[in-house]
């Protein structure tokens, strides 16, 4: 996948930390009430979580970058890709978020919105196991 910046990233750059993958889009009411959310777990657990939010938005960067803003988003976003929906099991809904352990395994997935307190309780869950 392919950042904001037109750098490739891989869940693997992200290996021994607690990882959020986020997949949203800009239209999305759902997704504009979870990010928040997001950018406060990020600023609290910066040293042992990555948030990745990966973005539907049919258009291009010229969206996604101003929005990015707005929102002050404090973690990557990536472009998604077919590949990258289908490869995290065809994506069906928005948001959708993946847990992902500091060893690179999915321990939980997350279709709608959440709660930010439901977000904590995994990081806690994981922080205590490491």
């Amino acid at each position: 996948m392919v950042n904001t910046e037109g750098k490739k990233v891989k869940l693997s750059d992200y290996k021994g930390k607690i990882v959020i993958i986020d997949f949203w889009a800009t239209w999305c009411p759902p997704c504009r009430e979870e990010i928040p959310d997001f950018v406060e777990l990020q600023k609290e657990y910066k040293d042992d979580l990555t948030i990745l939010g990966i973005s539907l938005d049919t258009g291009t960067k010229n969206e996604v970058v101003p929005f990015m803003k707005e929102y002050k988003i404090n973690y990557p976003i990536l472009f998604g890709t077919k590949e990258v929906v289908s490869d995290y099991g065809d994506i069906q809904a928005i948001p959708t978020a993946f847990v992902i352990d500091q060893e690179g395994n999915i321990v939980n997935t997350f279709i709608g919105y959440h709660e930010k307190s439901v977000f904590k309780a995994e990081i806690e869950k994981l922080l205590k196991k490491s």
